[in-house]
């Protein structure tokens, strides 16, 4: 700092600064939340809610849960059919509730429901919150 009457002229120290900006952002960046594109964050969703293949619970945030049935709603081919109790078998290998998934994926139309049969939906149908 440099006074000049009632002036305070500061100069910085850009080796300090660098330094302090390295300290301060080489920690583990995989941990941030979000990301612009959001798939960092949907990957920590992903990492929080999954146990392996194994869906530890149904998020009760409407964001949250968007992202674990996107995953869930991948599991079914696009150009296939499937019955009810096809759905819950795939359903029920991830998470015991397979009535609730399956439910939330038909009303978030990832799934369409005809007569019994189900479809995977192209993703540009999918409804989000």
């Amino acid at each position: 700092m440099r006074i000049d009457g009632n002036t305070h002229w500061y100069r910085l120290d850009r080796d300090a600064l660098g330094r302090i900006n390295r300290s301060v952002f080489a920690a583990n960046l995989s941990r941030v939340p979000y990301q612009a594109d959001g798939e960092l964050w949907e990957r920590e969703v992903l990492r929080n809610f999954l146990d392996g293949d194994r869906l530890t619970k149904i998020p009760d945030a409407r964001k949250k849960r968007w992202v674990i049935l996107k995953w869930l709603a991948r599991r079914f081919a696009v150009d296939s059919r499937y019955s009810e109790a096809e759905v819950n078998a795939v359903l029920k290998h991830h998470h015991p509730d397979a009535a609730t998934l399956r439910r939330e994926l038909v009303g978030y139309r990832m799934l369409e429901r005809k007569k019994g049969i189900y479809r995977r939906l192209p993703e540009s149908e999918w409804k989000a919150f």
